[in-house]
């Protein structure tokens, strides 16, 4: 097994991507082709891949967002996620809110070996940006699953609040992602 950075390879992983999400959510949680698609040309540098020889196994999604967004989910109870247009979107600058949209691992891969490559694979994207001076403000992502509970506060976000339909919406801020670094 190994990862891989979405920035090193085109959008052909977005089929397999798909497929995870089919595998791990309901229906209704599931993007689309042309969503995904749609925010990965906004940003490439949004996906942490895990791969089992040449097939995407496991991924973490996740790209700066606009201050409007951000706001809004800090203070909403509402779930964010397909509903994320481009427009929501950043480049890389010099200060980032980032948004960690879905965390997937296909049930069969779901091990500890799994789960440590796709962290570390995390923890070196986000150090490699604050090594190229973006600074990471801070990070949020909603948990639907007690395992993605349990995921998030291993990489020290903390639980806000509950949000619809039983949710949680987590935050790091710039101390815990220091932490999380540190912890490699």
């Amino acid at each position: 097994m190994k990862i891989d950075f979405s920035r090193n390879i085109n959008n052909n992983f977005i089929e397999q991507i798909l497929e995870i999400d089919n595998t791990i959510y309901p229906d209704y949680m599931c993007g689309s082709y042309e969503s995904i698609n749609q925010r990965f040309k906004k940003n490439q540098d949004s996906y942490i891949l895990v791969y089992d020889d040449k097939k995407v196994i496991g991924y973490f999604c996740f790209f700066p967002i606009v201050n409007n967004l951000y706001e809004l989910i800090l203070k909403s109870n509402k779930m964010f996620d397909d509903n994320i247009l481009p427009k929501d979107i950043c480049e890389y600058s010099s200060f980032n809110n980032l948004f960690l949209i879905s965390v997937a691992i296909l049930p069969e891969y779901q091990d500890k070996k799994s789960i440590i490559l796709l962290t570390n694979g995390f923890k070196q994207f986000l150090k490699e940006k604050l090594e190229e001076g973006c600074v990471i403000n801070s990070i949020t992502a909603t948990a639907v699953s007690e395992d993605g509970k349990k995921l998030l506060r291993y990489l020290c976000f903390d639980s806000i609040r509950t949000i619809e339909n039983s949710y949680e919406l987590f935050y790091c801020d710039s101390n815990g992602i220091e932490r999380m670094i540190a912890s490699e």
